[in-house]
């Protein structure tokens, strides 16, 4: 498995610096975040007339997949599965992936991050969306937008493809803080919008946020939604309707999923001036049973998606030759599976430091994941966010209590008052066969300290709920929300007012938010390195959660559609704006 320090040299050597100016300096249209360093390419294949340049350590494909130069075809509809329905399709009701994954295409946002085929998913940077430019103030207090003319929402009732405008962002805004969100802490720190004219919208907030500006490209609170939907429905839950290059105008079938139709007025062309999207819809097609996806994508029914560990997708490809696909790793922590820290025993830190003591990582990565081991884990803050090339994310550098030693466990145990050991419940939803085999091996190891957990297997929409609103039982497999592509919006997994905390189970660490706070308002790189790391160093020590270890998202796809990026943004975009650039090559079809 890759080392993972590739990804830290393209992505550090800017970041920091970047962001310790970014509050005090005017942005650009564009918002470039990296350095360029590429990966050395061990091997050249070739598969479905493409050439995929895999770099070194990589398993099976690139991170950056490869464009098909020639005319694209306008026409045909691609279908992609996934496991469940979304709580909900009102992006302020629900955090899911599945409702990222499910609006992204429609509801658009002022920046956006670079959707087109080839897009590096490493590169971190901004472009322009429904705004054409952006500046900040000195202090870092104001954010200035210049809207872009000529954007029209789809022409269909109840928007009849009126022009976009300032008053949208402003509307935007209050819905995302009216009292039914629970996306409304996104905006804490935002004391108003202004409108000075229809295409001019300033935010202004309370305290330096270095990292806003990433939040309002984010799938999780950044979209510009249709005021007059909202106004007319009372909610966003019926349709989805936006400035987007596709539409929903019947509505989400539960069981069933969605389908979207090409807006025939959006305004986003190709870097040659061709009209988007090409493809004339795509389908959101629930598939509960993971063997029926596959069964789906082998048969060529489905058009791309994630079929599970590398084994099973390696299965998948000796029958087709000619798929292909993409691979990337998230630089990015905040995942795995979170204590309810307001309850007993998790609020002593003795049982979740024996609770992590109890795990073999190495041998979860080969069992569940068939990796040779487990060379980093989503710890948060990960090393992608520092230049100290002798930081590690793997167990062995991570310190006492990421080492396995279950007797070393149970003595924390029975300090505890748990000579014993104790029951508990474990809760997860089966996103893919890994997850069901990941709870089964947690549950082994803590059996070995005398910790007897239930696994719990939720219904979707019941165990997003829980996640949202930390309302699980004791344990559950949770993640950081809203996904997030710097360093400074990334703490809020970490600080106690942060949005999304719930989904943490309560961090609430007085010591964590000083540095947190700290962290934020310093302009130097120097000091915010040093804060950072005490950060870090806190973080493990406490063992707010167990971290899953780092896996390859692998991606697969069909040989018959071209130019499509699935994941744009390696640190969790749930964006599909890329769909707008892919089109079909039926010439590649059985």
């Amino acid at each position: 498995m890759r080392s993972l320090r590739w990804i830290s040299r393209t992505i550090v050597c800017g970041i920091l610096a970047a962001l310790v100016l970014s509050g005090c300096a005017p942005a650009s249209s564009r918002q470039d975040r990296d350095v360029e360093v590429p990966a050395k390419v061990a091997r050249t294949v070739e598969v479905a007339g493409l050439k995929l340049e895999v770099p070194d350590d990589y398993l099976l494909w690139p991170a950056r997949v490869p464009v098909d130069p020639r005319e694209p075809k306008y026409g045909g509809v691609i279908k992609v599965p996934y496991p469940g329905d979304p709580p909900s399709i009102d992006p302020t009701l629900t955090s899911s992936y599945l409702r990222g994954y499910i609006t992204s295409s429609v509801y658009e946002r002022l920046v956006h991050w670079p959707a087109s085929a080839d897009a590096d998913p490493y590169d971190i940077k901004l472009i322009p969306g429904l705004a054409e430019s952006w500046k900040v103030s000195e202090d870092g207090l104001t954010y200035t937008f210049k809207l872009r003319k000529g954007v029209k929402w789809v022409n269909v009732p109840p928007l009849n493809g009126r022009e976009f405008s300032a008053a949208d962002v402003r509307f935007s805004y209050e819905y995302y803080t009216r009292k039914e969100s629970i996306m409304k802490e996104g905006f804490a720190n935002v004391s108003a919008v202004s409108t000075p004219d229809d295409f001019t919208a300033i935010y202004r907030l309370k305290e330096r946020e270095p990292g806003f500006i990433f939040e309002l490209s984010s799938t999780g609170i950044g979209y510009i939604v249709p005021m007059e939907v909202a106004e007319q429905d009372g909610n966003l839950k019926r349709v989805v309707l936006g400035t987007g290059p596709f539409y929903n105008d019947d509505g989400y079938q539960p069981k069933q999923g969605i389908k979207y139709k090409r807006s025939p007025n959006y305004w986003g062309k190709d870097d040659q001036g061709r009209q988007l999207p090409f493809v004339e819809g795509w389908e959101f097609v629930v598939v509960p049973d993971a063997a029926a996806r596959q069964a789906g994508f082998r048969t060529g029914k489905l058009d791309w998606g994630s079929y599970g560990t590398i084994d099973q997708t390696q299965a998948l490809l000796r029958t087709n030759p000619n798929i292909y696909g993409q691979e990337t790793y998230s630089p990015r922590g905040g995942a795995g599976y979170m204590f309810r820290l307001d309850k007993t025993p998790w609020n002593d830190v003795r049982v979740r430091r024996a609770m992590n003591l109890a795990i073999d990582y190495n041998q979860w990565a080969q069992l569940v994941y068939s990796l040779s081991k487990a060379s980093a884990l989503a710890i948060e803050p990960r090393t992608t966010w520092f230049k100290d090339r002798n930081l590690s994310d793997a167990p062995e550098g991570l310190g006492e209590w990421f080492q396995h030693d279950p007797e070393k466990a149970k003595r924390l145990l029975a300090e505890a008052g748990y000579p014993n050991g104790f029951k508990t419940t474990l809760e997860y939803f089966k996103y893919a066969q890994s997850n069901e085999e990941n709870v089964e091996l947690l549950r082994d190891f803590w059996a070995k300290i005398g910790v007897e957990a239930e696994l719990k297997s939720m219904d979707y929409t019941v165990f997003r709920a829980n996640v949202d609103s930390a309302g699980w039982e004791n344990i559950s497999h949770a993640f950081s929300f809203p996904n997030r592509m710097d360093v400074d919006s990334q703490l809020n997994f970490l600080y106690s007012k942060g949005l999304g905390i719930k989904t943490q189970g309560g961090i609430n660490d007085p010591k964590i938010d000083e540095w947190v706070l700290a962290f934020w308002a310093s302009k130097d790189e120097g000091e915010r390195i040093k804060l950072l790391r005490q950060i870090r160093e806190r973080s493990l020590d406490q063992v707010f959660y167990i971290p899953n270890p780092i896996t390859p998202g692998l991606q697969m796809i069909q040989p018959w559609v071209r130019n499509l990026t699935p994941n744009n943004n390696a640190f969790g975009a749930q964006d599909y704006r890329p769909i707008a650039y892919a089109w079909i090559d039926d010439g590649w079809r059985k």
